[in-house]
C-alpha cells in the first residue's frame, strides 16, 4: 500500500470522525429541543416539525412530503398525523384530482398554537 493510499484512508477516517461528531451532537441538540418543548408546551419537537412543515407548505401538504421534510418514513407520519387529527391539529380528505392520494390540512386550532411553539423553539435555539 503506498503513501497516496495511507493518506486517502487517514483523511476518509477523519471525514467520517467529523461526520459522526456532527450526527452526535445533531441527536443531543433534537433530545434537548425535544425535552424543552414538551415541558414547555406538552408537544414533541416532531409533531413540531410536521406542523411547522404544513404550514411552510401554505397550510395543505401530503403525507409523503412531511416525510421528506422532516427525513421521516412515511408511515411513521401517517400515524403523527392521525395523532395530531385526534387532537383537532390537521384534518386529512382525499385529493379532488387523484383519490389515492391524502392531503394534510391545518386547523384554526393547528395555526393557533403554532407561534406559541414557534416562540419556545425560538427560545430553544437562542
Amino acid at each position: 500500500m503506498g503513501t497516496q493510499n495511507l493518506m486517502e484512508i487517514y483523511q476518509a477516517d477523519n471525514i467520517l470522525s467529523s461526520y459522526m461528531t456532527f450526527v452526535k451532537y445533531a441527536d443531543k441538540a433534537i433530545k434537548y429541543a425535544d425535552f424543552r418543548l414538551r415541558q414547555e408546551t406538552g408537544f414533541s419537537f416532531i409533531k413540531y416539525r410536521v406542523l411547522h412543515t404544513i404550514a411552510a407548505n401554505g397550510g395543505k401538504t401530503t403525507p409523503s412530503e412531511i416525510a421528506n421534510r422532516t427525513l421521516r418514513r412515511r408511515n411513521d407520519i401517517t400515524t403523527l398525523v392521525r395523532r395530531l387529527e385526534r387532537d383537532g391539529l390537521v384534518v386529512t380528505e382525499r385529493s379532488d384530482r387523484d383519490r389515492r392520494f391524502i392531503n394534510v390540512t391545518l386547523t384554526d386550532k393547528g395555526r393557533g398554537m403554532l407561534p406559541q411553539i414557534i416562540s419556545v423553539v425560538k427560545g430553544i435555539a437562542d
